[in-house]
């Protein structure tokens, strides 16, 4: 894949897929450097389905792009417990 990103707009263009499937991958960090993230979008080219009936095409969401895992150890380095930034994640899909 590839593609022109404007950094005064913060956009990014893909000119090009030359695979079926392919992605882009941005890194984010703080000025500090004190905190960086990733973030990676795959693109799919859509084609003609089966002799030459519409493609099906299907698309998963859910309600949160991240789940924190928090730990707790005891004074022995044991895990202790488990705790999760939420309750439920919530996935639909779409065809």
């Amino acid at each position: 894949m590839e593609g022109t990103f404007d950094s005064k707009t913060h956009f990014f263009q893909v000119t090009s897929l030359t695979d079926d499937v392919g992605y882009v991958e941005f890194k984010a960090t703080k000025n500090d450097n004190s905190i960086t993230l990733y973030k990676k979008f795959t693109l799919s080219k859509v084609t003609t389905g089966i002799d030459g009936k519409d493609a099906e095409f299907y698309s998963i969401e859910t309600n949160t792009p991240i789940v924190n895992v928090s730990y707790t150890y005891n004074t022995n380095g044991q895990k202790t417990s488990t705790s999760y930034s939420h309750d439920s994640v919530i996935f639909k899909a779409y065809l």
